[in-house]
């Protein structure tokens, strides 16, 4: 019984103990990741949606679009996903949807500074005064990038695929600590 007890505290122990390393590792880990990421996507997302003209928008999409491009250069886009869970694999989740994304907003975009154009140039009439016009066009397109605070368009499958291929112990870091987590908890369970 005595001998019990001590394996039981010394696998209490040594779980609790792989827990913390863990979890420092994982938390080191995302916060480079983080940082990896935010240099290479993140600026272009958070400049593009505080941009006050079109043209501004466009530009960091286009740089956004580039940087994919480089970035994922030897990545099948149509096989490359923001999910590791196969029954999620699918266009909807593939790099290649976000690209098809920036290129209709890019068109989207292009569209709406062409009808800024004929405006200014008295060839389009508007019923609304034109700033109001233009500040309300430029808020749609912010919401449709980002319909909610947890959504962003522009790198709502990029994220998840970057991390999966750049940084995949980050990723997978906080399913690790779970499962230890779930060890202790067993541990203890069985062994009480």
């Amino acid at each position: 019984m005595v001998k019990l007890r001590k394996t039981k505290k010394t696998l209490l122990l040594c779980s609790v103990s792989f827990s913390i390393v863990l979890f420092v590792v994982t938390i080191v880990t995302h916060a480079q990741a983080n940082i990896r990421y935010s240099r290479l996507f993140g600026a272009y997302v958070d400049i593009a949606m505080k941009q006050s003209t079109f043209e501004g928008m466009r530009d960091m999409l286009v740089n956004l679009y580039a940087q994919t491009n480089e970035t994922f250069k030897d990545f099948d886009t149509w096989t490359t996903y923001s999910t590791p869970v196969p029954w999620d694999q699918n266009y909807a989740y593939s790099l290649r949807a976000q690209q098809d994304y920036y290129k209709q907003l890019w068109a989207r975009l292009d569209s709406t500074i062409q009808e800024k154009e004929q405006i200014l140039s008295g060839n389009k009439t508007i019923l609304v005064p034109y700033n109001q016009w233009y500040q309300e066009t430029l808020d749609s397109l912010r919401d449709e990038i980002q319909p909610s605070p947890s959504l962003n368009k522009l790198s709502w499958i990029l994220k998840g695929a970057w991390y999966l291929n750049f940084a995949p112990l980050a990723y997978w870091g906080a399913w690790g600590i779970l499962g230890v987590v779930i060890l202790i908890v067993v541990i203890l369970w069985v062994f009480d």
